[in-house]
């Protein structure tokens, strides 16, 4: 083989190699207002505000809601946005304020605000009044009121732009025309640090006061610190002022570093103890120099408010991607290899050799190179177009073979060099061809070779291919990566699975794990100690590869790449780790480098919130109250819309809620991407909504979201409605019952009076038929009898004729027809009178005017009744009657002297006709019958009936 000394083309002795970090835009493709931005800030409930030039953007990770003039905005140029302690979001514009609260906007009208120009910044006071700072002056709000402590009308004068608390009572306020303010405000009054009294910039964009209270003032070109009232200042280019224009200063949390924002030179981290500046521009990445507001979140993410690239998101320096903007001379990097703590890149224009992370030197230059690969004897294979090379430690190289291989690798016993249709294997020996297809990665596995396809994974041992068991090709193909743990195992990836093979006493165990169970689209694998990483287009996932092993579970750490970061994304088997344990990745787009070390990670779970409530498709948020939804019993359709605030890797939340009150409603849903959760047809009742989220990368929020829901019951469930239709249903049957009963009792009594008055013209009939026939016939008897001289015939046909007369007059009284009711009565009194032994007291009042021909009827034929009772069963000797007209009524008395009886014991058992009659009769006239009877003592019979 023919020896050729090393040759290089190129040099770099201190090439420094700029890294491009992570970056994430948001502007208006994303919902952003405006891509020209001014102000930043983060609220207490998470999100993040954004003052624009087309008004104010609130970011909740995901989703954009905007204010404008259309809300209310009196501008939509808003330079400031600012929170109180109160969660009111303030937004100074060029045309006044705005406060926005509950997502409604209040703009005060109480003075002239657009007088004082553009509003630039918000303070509060420890007593929560607000200091309002502009063009034209400072204005004070207080108890609700708006006071103007100092106004300028010179335009060309610009009071201030940013201002700091220095103490309760004095603050610095920045301008771009007249350097700092010192403003003292009891008594109020200012002084003014400018290029006159302090040698300073005039124009001055931003002021900060540290916990030294040491005053930074970042400038044009120039970053002060004012302290003792000595200026010091911290240059970060004499040869680039204009590119170094401060707008923005934060402080970080160790005390001695400074973050800024350049207008013309992205940003910037100032080191106070040294002294030195670091920056992070379009060479880095960054999409825009030009920053204007610069925050840190509260999970360690920086945002930046940038001039028509919207606001950008930094997270730390571990991601980084070299390429051909840092000095690569391809972006195509195939392979990356770390020998003799230097980095050798592949790429299709030479092998590159970092060394610190600077390009040291670029071997064979404007060449293909396909291959490196690290032989057990500390050599460098590689695989350029035509020929092997390898490369020994002192540096030179020597020629192993010609030709183009896709893969190689050699050890002291057998070399492979692998072409697209076979592989070519030579050992000391010999040397033949084995046809197989694209092999792109071989090693040594016990005492054989792995070959590696994309079609199947494969052993070679005795100059002979054969499948692993457990590995069979036509169950298992599509590999994508392949990586050797030790001289006995491996792990492998496909699109399905990842595999754990292991050979030991000449067996192969195969163990699978579902790639489902890690994420999708890995490309490539690689493991390191303990840990099995996966590598995506979209992320880098740390596994705990023991565990998984050993007990098949799984415990998983992922890293969020950002979008269009690696635009073409990991090449497959394309992942690498040092021996200090940076991962590196070859891609089509340069080279990935992560550092575990320097990623910030997100400790803290997602704030929590409601974003809206839909009853159907119609929101119902403004009508929740007191924090608790209300809804009758037909609107059970809700649709909760679950915000998660959370913005490190906002795009891969997970969701889960419950309904606690409905059946199994302590149970937690599946965790979820989608936000919504649907509950249809809710029966009526007391539920309590509860939903909780991870942070994207599996924290979760212990003190999930709650919300009190109450269904009411409809109207026919509830006690009081039961209690009312039972009580109305038990009226209704009463009063069905009772009509029923008046209208039996009215039918009984049209039955009874229509059977009285049969009985009355039956009466009537028999009474005629008696007088007219009988008597007749009994009076010619008598005639005969008298003139036959036949006493005791004569004298029986008088009696005969004298009973006859007397029974019809009973059956139909003549008297009460012709002369009416008294006479009648007085007739009845005087016909017993002369019968019997009783003694009669009677005052009887003439009520005939009073009295219709059936009243009269049948109030004599109760009299009638009663005064029978009396002669048949009374035992009486003496009988009052007493009939008068009382008022309205007329009233009927009759009492007796007799032995009385049980009228309630004599109306369950008698079977008389007389006692009902009488019942009967009384209801006919509407008369109310009241019969009291003393054993021994008498019976007083009285009736009383309305005069009609």
């Amino acid at each position: 083989m023919q020896k050729v000394l090393l040759f290089i083309t190129f040099f770099f002795s201190s090439f420094v190699f700029t890294q491009n970090y992570d970056f994430k835009s948001y502007s208006t493709k994303e919902g952003l207002a405006h891509s020209q931005t001014f102000s930043i800030i983060q609220a207490k409930n998470k999100k993040i505000w954004v003052a624009t030039v087309n008004g104010v953007s609130c970011f909740n990770g995901k989703d954009f809601k905007n204010y404008t003039t259309k809300d209310g905005l009196p501008s939509n140029i808003c330079p400031i946005v600012f929170e109180d302690s109160k969660e009111n979001i303030w937004v100074g514009t060029f045309k006044g304020i705005s406060i926005i609260k509950n997502d409604r906007v209040t703009t005060p009208s109480s003075i002239d605000f657009k007088k004082f120009g553009s509003i630039n910044d918000f303070l509060e006071a420890k007593d929560g009044s607000i200091y309002i700072f502009s063009n034209r002056g400072i204005i004070h709000y207080k108890n609700k009121k708006f006071t103007i402590l100092y106004y300028s009308k010179n335009r060309e004068n610009i009071f201030s732009t940013s201002a700091a608390w220095y103490d309760d009572n004095t603050i610095y306020a920045a301008s771009i025309k007249n350097g700092v303010k010192k403003i003292t405000l009891n008594p109020f009054q200012f002084e003014v640090i400018d290029s006159k009294s302090h040698k300073i910039n005039d124009i001055c964009y931003k002021v900060v006061i540290d916990k030294e209270k040491k005053v930074w003032i970042g400038s044009y070109g120039v970053l002060y610190c004012l302290e003792n009232d000595k200026i010091k200042e911290f240059v970060p280019d004499w040869h680039a002022i204009d590119s170094n224009r401060i707008f923005s200063i934060i402080q970080e949390e160790d005390g001695i570093t400074l973050g800024l924002s350049f207008e013309g030179n992205g940003i910037g981290f100032f080191n106070k103890e040294k002294g030195t500046f670091d920056f992070i521009n379009t060479n880095n990445g960054l999409p825009s120099n030009y920053i204007y507001g610069f925050i840190k979140d509260s999970e360690n993410n920086y945002w930046l408010a940038s001039y028509n690239k919207g606001i950008i998101k930094f997270k730390d320096k571990s991601m980084q991607l070299f390429t051909a903007k840092q000095g690569l001379p391809s972006e195509i990097i195939v392979d990356v290899v770390d020998w003799n703590n230097k980095l050798y890149l592949a790429s299709e224009k030479g092998v590159v050799i970092l060394n610190d992370y600077k390009i040291e030197k670029i071997l064979f230059p404007d060449t293909k190179i396909h291959r490196i690969v690290k032989t057990p004897q500390n050599t460098l294979l590689i695989a350029i177009d035509e020929k092997v090379v390898e490369m020994k430690e002192n540096g030179t190289t020597e020629v192993i073979r010609e030709g183009t291989y896709l893969d190689i690798y050699k050890d002291d016993k057998i070399t492979f060099l692998a072409i697209d249709d076979d592989l070519r294997v030579f050992t000391k020996d010999s040397s033949y061809i084995i046809e197989t297809r694209k092999t792109f990665k071989i090693f040594p596995l016990g005492d054989r070779y792995i070959l590696t396809k994309l079609a199947a994974i494969l052993q070679f041992k005795d100059n002979k291919i054969a499948i692993i068991p457990g590995l069979n090709p036509s169950e298992h193909d599509i590999f994508a990566s392949i990586d050797a743990i030790n001289e006995n195992e491996f792990v492998a990836l496909n699109d399905k699975f990842i595999f754990h093979v292991s050979l030991y006493n000449g067996m192969f165990k195969v163990k699978t794990y579902s790639i489902d169970r890690f994420g999708n689209d890995y490309k490539a694998l690689k493991v390191h100690k303990n840990d099995l990483w996966l590598a995506s287009k979209k992320e880098i996932s740390k596994v705990n590869f023991t565990l998984l092993v050993e007990k098949d579970s799984v415990s998983i750490k992922k890293y969020k790449i950002g979008d269009n970061f690696i635009p073409n994304g990991i090449l497959d088997n394309g992942l690498k780790i040092t021996s200090e344990g940076i991962l590196l990745a070859s891609t089509l787009n340069g080279l990935f480098i992560f550092d575990e070390k320097q990623y910030v990670e997100n400790k803290k779970a997602p704030a929590l919130e409601l974003n809206d409530v839909l009853l159907f498709s119609e929101s119902i948020k403004d009508k929740i109250e007191n924090k608790c939804i209300g809804l009758s019993h037909n609107e059970n359709y809700l649709t909760f819309d679950m915000e998660a605030v959370s913005f490190s890797n906002s795009e891969n939340i997970k969701y889960k809620y419950r309904l606690k009150g409905l059946r199994d409603g302590n149970e937690w849903s599946q965790p979820s991407l989608d936000n919504k959760a649907v509950f249809s047809y809710i029966p009526s009742g007391e539920y309590q909504f509860e939903f909780t989220a991870d942070n994207g990368n599996g924290l979760w929020q212990s003190e999930p979201f709650t919300i009190p829901i109450r269904i009411k019951n409809p109207f026919w469930r509830i006690w009081w409605f039961w209690l009312l239709s039972i009580f109305s249903l038990g009226l209704v049957v009463i009063l069905y019952l009772n009509q029923k009963n008046k209208r039996a009792l009215k039918r009984q009594a049209q039955i009874t009076q229509d059977i009285i008055n049969a009985q009355e013209e039956e009466r009537t009939r028999v009474a005629l038929e008696l007088h007219d026939s009988v008597g007749q016939q009994l009076m010619l008897l008598t005639r005969k009898s008298k003139n036959s001289n036949d006493a005791s015939m004569e004298a029986l046909a008088k009696d005969t004729l004298q009973n006859v007369r007397t029974i019809s007059q009973g059956l139909h009284p003549v008297v009460l027809e012709r002369l009416g009711f008294t006479a009648g009565i007085n007739d009845l009194i005087n016909t017993i009178d002369a019968n019997t032994e009783l003694f009669f007291t009677a005052e009887i009042e003439n009520i005939d005017d009073y009295l219709n021909n059936q009243k009269a009827l049948h109030l004599y034929r109760i009299v009638q009744e009663v005064l029978h009772n009396i002669v048949k069963h009374a035992e009486a000797t003496s009988v009052t009657i007493d009939i008068h007209k009382k008022k309205s009524t007329i009233e009927v008395v009759i009492e007796d002297n007799g032995k009385g009886f049980d009228y309630e014991h004599q109306m369950k058992v008698s079977k008389s006709l007389g006692m009902k009659s009488l019942l009967e009769r009384s209801k006919i006239i509407n008369a109310k019958l009241n019969i009291n009877s003393i054993s021994k003592v008498g019976t007083i019979t009285q009736l009383t009936f309305p005069i009609l």
